[in-house]
């Protein structure tokens, strides 16, 4: 029994979303290398955030010795 133009067109469409999800899975991150990429993010935001911190003092200082 053949299929119908509609069932075919269904099955191709099943196909395409499934190719799609296969690609958009495999193109996911591990777990690890999750938690990698935070751990580099956080590392960069304490460093700027001490950064910060030490140009605050300096205009603190700055700031005293101008007035």
């Amino acid at each position: 029994m053949a299929w119908t133009q509609a069932e075919e067109d269904r099955i191709k469409t099943l196909e395409t979303v499934i190719n799609s999800l296969q690609t958009a899975v495999a193109n996911l991150m591990s777990k690890m290398q999750m938690r990698q990429l935070i751990m580099i993010k956080q590392a960069q935001v304490d460093e700027l955030t001490r950064r910060v911190e030490t140009l605050e003092r300096l205009v603190q200082i700055i700031e005293q010795h101008l007035l």
